[in-house]
């Protein structure tokens, strides 16, 4: 990483480069990397299983699953991507109707929590919320898992015999 920092060639490419660190020397390279960014601009490809540590110093994200793109975006759009709907699985029903659905679980007895495309309005939020259910934004990371874990074969699997 010192090299790769250092160098400060016009493509520098970081594979997992936190892997072993502790959560206090992960922030000061992160620190490091951003500082030296500012002094001397570059183009800089960072991979990480870590997004919810590195999405403030990220411009752009790409998404590969399976040696495939899922997606590229900026961080802001990946940001408002989708979001989350919590309540009685009716109503997330009739306001998820025509939007693609990225995940959902059960929550408490008989709540639900979908997490979809995001295609609504303001007035879309309002309605949602005055039919009572909660919407929420859904972060970066989570997003990236439930695109990347569609289908049979996750731990939900296991336990849900439904």
């Amino acid at each position: 990483m010192i090299i790769g920092i250092a160098a400060r060639c016009p493509l520098t490419v970081f594979d997992e480069p936190t892997t072993g660190m502790d959560a206090a020397v992960r922030r000061d390279f992160y620190r490091a990397l951003l500082n030296d960014y500012l002094q001397h601009p570059r183009t800089i490809i960072l991979s990480s299983h870590l997004l919810g540590e590195i999405e403030n110093l990220l411009e752009d994200v790409l998404l590969i699953d399976k040696g495939s793109k899922l997606l590229h975006m900026s961080v802001a759009d990946l940001k408002e991507y989708a979001v989350g709907l919590r309540g009685h699985p009716d109503i997330i029903a009739r306001f998820a109707k025509d939007k693609e659905l990225l995940h959902r679980e059960r929550f408490g007895k008989d709540g639900q929590y979908a997490v979809v495309e995001n295609q609504f309005s303001a007035s879309d939020v309002q309605a949602a919320r005055g039919a009572g259910l909660e919407v929420l934004p859904v972060n970066a990371a989570d997003l990236c898992i439930y695109l990347t874990s569609r289908g049979k074969g996750g731990i939900d699997d296991v336990f849900n015999q439904d």
